[in-house]
This record gives structure tokens, C-alpha cells and sequence, in this order.
């Protein structure tokens, strides 16, 4: 019965335990990859849960870009900062090399006005002392030809009052010549104070400071003193007139010098 009993429950027997053992490590592995399931959910949901929130991001974001900014504006500062101080120091530098041009050029710019002022002054001077030169001489040279002009004239004057005296003792009366005589002679005079006042305005016009005035001043007076001069030549040629006349009326043959 044993034998039987072994015979029928031993196939069922060996099935059972092959089918606990296969159960058992599929089991196992099932609940393997459910534990590692869990685990994944678990931790995709921890990972979930702990997963920041837009808001936090944007956060974090604004306060990253603020310090980059804060250090960007930092650097420029400090960069703002060398470059002047850089620009202040290359300033100095140039301008302590310019200076001394600077100088070398104010030195050379005064020394040339100098130059300039004193060359300036120098020529004024030659120029006065050249203009006082030529009214000199055309003083000198116009003096002496009034000078001989007048003397030649009084010969004429002392000359037609010795042929009135001749033509009167005659006893022909000439008042109108003897009249026009005293009239040269008064022009004579006038004409040697003329002169005279020529000389001493000439002087002052060589004192003065302004050459350019002076020709003109000089001319002005010269001019005076030819008047006068002419003045008396009229007068002399209107007395020698007289005197002819008379002698052409009286038949008298006595010439008078002109």
C-alpha cells in the first residue's frame, strides 16, 4: 500500500515542490522589481516633491544676473577709475614736457616782439633822422634862393630910386613911382620877415615827433614865403613900369637895369 501510495502522490509530491521553489524565486523577483518600482515612484516622487518651483527659479535668476551686474558695474568702476587715473598721469606727463616748449616758444615769441619793437624803433628813428636831413637841405637850399632873390630885387629897388632922383632933378615929378617905390620897399621888408619866420617855424617842425607832418608843414611854409617873394617882384615890375613910362613921355634916353 506504501508502495502505491508512493507510486501516486510521489509525481504530485515532486510537482508541488518544484512548483513552491519556481513560485518562491518568481515571488522573489516580482517583488524585486515592485520593490524597485516603489523605489523609482518613491523617488521620482521625492524628486518631484522636491523639484523648485518656476518662481523660485526666476528668483534665483534675477538675484544671479544682480550680482553679475553688481560685479560687471564694480569692474567698470575700478576700470573708470585706472583709466583716469592712467589719462591723469599721461596728462601730467605731457604737460610736463610741454611745458618747457611752452617756455622755449613764450622766450623766442617775447624775444622776437623785442626785436621787432626795437627794429621798429630803430627805423623811426633813421626815418626821422633822414626826414630831418632832407627839410635841412630843401630849408637851406630854398633860404638862400629867397635870400638871393630879395638882394637882387633891392639892387632893382635901390636902382629905380637913383633914376627918380636923376629924372626929378630933371624937373619932372614922378609921385606915382616915388610911391610904388615906398610899396616895394615895404614888400621887401615884409618878405625879409618872412624868411625869418620860415627859418625858426622850420626849426620847430625838425623838433617835432612826427616826420610825416613835417614835409607837408615845411611846404606850407615855403609856399608863405614865395608869396611874399612874388608880392614883391610885382611890386618892382609895376615901379620900373612907372619910371619908363614917365621916361618915354619926357623923350629921356636913361635906362634902367631890369
Amino acid at each position: 500500500m506504501n508502495k502505491n501510495y508512493l507510486k501516486i502522490f510521489g509525481p504530485c509530491l515532486i510537482f508541488s515542490i518544484t512548483f513552491v521553489v519556481f513560485f518562491g524565486i518568481t515571488s522573489k523577483k516580482v517583488l524585486a522589481e515592485e520593490s524597485t518600482i516603489v523605489n523609482t515612484t518613491v523617488s521620482t516622487t521625492t524628486a518631484s516633491t522636491q523639484k523648485p518651483s518656476p518662481y523660485s527659479l526666476i528668483k534665483e535668476r534675477i538675484q544671479e544676473l544682480q550680482q553679475k551686474m553688481k560685479i560687471t558695474n564694480e569692474q567698470k568702476k575700478e576700470n573708470i577709475s585706472t583709466s583716469t587715473k592712467d589719462k591723469e598721469e599721461k596728462n601730467g606727463e605731457i604737460n610736463s614736457r610741454k611745458q618747457p616748449l611752452v617756455n622755449v616758444i613764450k622766450n623766442n615769441i617775447s624775444t622776437s616782439t623785442k626785436e621787432k619793437d626795437e627794429n621798429k624803433i630803430e627805423k623811426q628813428q633813421k626815418l626821422t633822422e633822414n626826414s630831418i636831413k632832407k627839410v635841412q637841405a630843401y630849408s637851406k637850399r630854398i633860404t638862400d634862393r629867397f635870400n638871393a632873390v630879395l638882394e637882387r630885387f633891392i639892387v632893382l629897388s635901390d636902382r629905380a630910386e637913383a633914376r627918380i632922383k636923376k629924372i626929378e632933378n630933371g624937373g619932372i615929378l614922378l609921385g606915382d613911382s616915388k610911391t610904388l617905390l615906398q610899396k616895394t620897399r615895404d614888400e621887401i621888408s615884409l618878405a625879409k620877415v618872412k624868411i625869418g619866420e620860415m627859418s625858426l617855424k622850420i626849426e620847430e617842425i625838425i623838433a617835432s615827433e612826427n616826420p610825416k607832418e613835417m614835409f607837408k608843414s615845411s611846404k606850407e611854409v615855403f609856399n608863405a614865403t614865395n608869396e611874399s617873394i612874388k608880392t614883391v617882384h610885382k611890386s618892382l615890375v609895376e615901379l620900373i613900369k612907372s619910371i619908363k613910362n614917365t621916361v618915354e613921355k619926357t623923350g629921356d634916353e636913361t635906362k634902367l637895369e631890369d
